[in-house]
């Protein structure tokens, strides 16, 4: 939840104060690579769930 969160604030980010047009192709994978991100500093049992979330947003696309 806090994923999704951060990625669509980012997103307004983009449009909003530097006018970056951005598709939802483009967020999604966007939204994949900070999965992965996050999944790397997660604790071993739970990098597994990263690895779920970037599949999440890989069927997405």
């Amino acid at each position: 939840m806090l994923l999704g969160c951060w990625v669509l604030w980012k997103r307004r980010n983009a449009v909003v104060l530097r006018q970056e047009a951005q598709t939802l192709v483009e967020a999604l994978r966007q939204a994949r690579e900070e999965a992965r991100l996050w999944s790397c500093r997660m604790r071993r049992e739970e990098a597994d769930l990263g690895d779920l979330w970037c599949n999440v947003f890989s069927s997405a696309m």
